[in-house]
């Protein structure tokens, strides 16, 4: 009887377990003590291939203690005590000052204040502020009249402008005394023409009645026959209501 070959009998053993769904039984060993530690050493192999990977801890790593002023910045408060009040007061003085910066809110229908009017913001509100209010020059609203009682005098002032420097001028009774020319305001030139000013006696008549009329509270007057005359008359360095608080 011829012995079949052991590699033989496996191959077989194998294609049987393909065609039939089976498991091959596991081949017989070749060798002795060699095949014991090749398969002990395949299965060290196996176990250390089949082992998970070790979990990856990662470190965490604390937050930064924040310093002490910017802990202090974020517990205070974002609006001082002081600013509500303080805000108040601002929009407060914005629209007082806002009010004395305009002219009065007077309507005016007689052509010759409307004039008074125009020739004021482009002469005078320069110095005087556009409301009378006074600025480089006197304040000219509710004082005109003191140093003015007649309107004579203030057509006499504006045509030939201050007096030299030092010299009083204005109503002798008026509250307070005369002015003094130039003491802590800046010198009026001279407005009429016949002294090198812009200004003819009419328009100088306009203005000086807007200034007396809507900036101040006089009546109505008629200064269109004195207003040449007031151009020639006196010198403004008189003492007496010959001048104006210009």
């Amino acid at each position: 009887m011829t012995e079949v070959p052991e590699h033989l009998l496996q191959r077989s053993r194998e294609r049987r377990a393909a065609l039939g769904g089976e498991s091959a039984p596991p081949a017989a060993p070749t060798g002795g003590g060699d095949s014991g530690a090749s398969g002990e050493s395949g299965g060290a192999v196996a176990t250390t291939a089949a082992a998970p990977a070790p979990a990856v801890v990662e470190e965490v790593v604390p937050p930064r203690p924040v310093p002490p002023e910017v802990q202090a910045a974020l517990a205070r408060k974002k609006l001082p005590r002081w600013m509500p009040p303080v805000g108040v007061a601002a929009l407060l003085w914005t629209f007082i000052y806002a009010g004395v910066l305009f002219n009065p809110g007077v309507t005016i229908s007689d052509p010759v204040l409307i004039q008074g009017q125009q020739i004021f913001a482009s002469q005078c509100s320069g110095c005087h502020g556009a409301g009378g209010e006074g600025g480089t020059g006197r304040p000219l609203a509710g004082q005109e009249l003191l140093t003015f009682p007649k309107i004579a005098d203030q057509l006499n002032w504006i045509h030939k402008g201050s007096p030299a420097k030092g010299t009083p001028y204005g109503d002798p009774n008026r509250a307070g005394g005369q002015h003094i020319s130039q003491d802590n305001w800046g010198a009026m030139p001279a407005f009429g023409q016949e002294n090198g000013g812009p200004l003819s006696a009419d328009e100088i008549c306009a203005v000086a009645r807007y200034e007396r009329e809507v900036l101040n509270t006089s009546t109505p007057e008629d200064c269109s026959a004195t207003g040449a005359a007031a151009g020639a008359g006196s010198d403004t360095s008189s003492t007496t209501t010959t001048t104006t608080a210009k």
